[in-house]
């Protein structure tokens, strides 16, 4: 405990109008406030006194539970997380564990792992009216949703968690309507050529293809340089934000015919690059403008 009065005090008399004094020692072995009681024992009575060594209490702000958004499967996600504090000075340490503040941390210690998520920074110190913004890191490997608690441990003793969230998915268009008449859903299958479109955070080297279907869009005949310009729809119905490319590509040759077909630049694609919003619907003009005589 923390009363440890000298020996040569533990008893005795005390004449009328005298005191005693005696001296207390306090060794603490950590840095949690401390409480113990020292008992004055006489003839007539005990008096109890208190004895108390304690700190201002750190008092941390932070979400009980953290949404780390959407990311792609195989890609990742990064956000910010603020911890303030309101209280007294703390220094902070990072775990997956309750009760070990080691549990979890990367080989140097700079990195905190819990799943799919990674945070960091992991030891920081708080000052009264201080904050400090930990980066978390999603990388999905799935298509589900995905949880991990991570724990905050105080110099003083205390632990608060923290629980993460995050939700892999995987990215798809769907094709809608052709002009304006509905089209049965489709996905657009994805391709991960190493021409495709820069990889993201939220689309990581991943740009969508058409590629399955059966039915064409059909133009009507036209005159050589007149132009005949039809729509199509798409819709992203996943939580991520998908970069697309539109690619023209010849038809595979039939065996026994001669033509090789014409040039490319007979349609076009308008907007040709972009960016798909999340739970978003975007419409594309295609546009037919025959340069020569012939089948396109």
């Amino acid at each position: 405990g923390l009363a440890q009065p000298l020996p040569v005090l533990q008893q005795g008399m005390v004449a009328p109008g005298m005191a005693v004094s005696y001296a207390v020692r306090f060794s603490p072995e950590s840095l949690r406030n401390h409480h113990d009681r020292l008992v004055v024992c006489s003839e007539w009575g005990s008096i109890e006194v208190p004895l108390g060594a304690t700190r201002r209490r750190p008092l941390l702000r932070l979400p009980p539970r953290f949404r780390c958004g959407p990311a792609a499967v195989g890609g990742y996600s990064t956000t910010a997380v603020k911890i303030s504090n309101s209280g007294g000075a703390s220094k902070c340490r990072l775990s997956s564990s309750p009760t070990d503040p080691t549990e979890g941390l990367s080989a140097g210690g700079e990195e905190l792992r819990v799943g799919p998520f990674t945070v960091t920074p992991t030891n920081f110190g708080l000052e009264p009216k201080q904050s400090v913004a930990l980066e978390i890191t999603f990388r999905p490997q799935e298509n589900k949703p995905c949880e991990g608690t991570m724990f905050l441990h105080c110099d003083n003793g205390d632990v608060l968690s923290v629980v993460l969230h995050g939700e892999g998915e995987r990215a798809s268009l769907v094709l809608t309507h052709v002009e304006d008449n509905p089209w049965p859903p489709a996905p657009l299958l994805p391709s991960t050529d190493d021409d495709a479109c820069p990889a993201s955070p939220c689309s990581p080297n991943t740009t969508t293809r058409g590629g399955g279907y059966s039915a064409a869009v059909t133009f009507p005949a036209k005159t050589v340089e007149a132009t005949e310009v039809k729509a199509v729809t798409l819709a992203n119905p996943t939580c991520l934000a998908v970069k697309y490319r539109w690619e023209f590509s010849l038809p595979p040759r039939q065996a026994g015919t001669e033509e090789e077909g014409q040039p490319l630049s007979s349609f076009t694609v308008s907007p040709e690059t972009g960016v798909f919003p999340p739970n978003s619907v975007q419409r594309f003009a295609l546009s037919f403008s025959p340069p020569t005589v012939g089948t396109h």
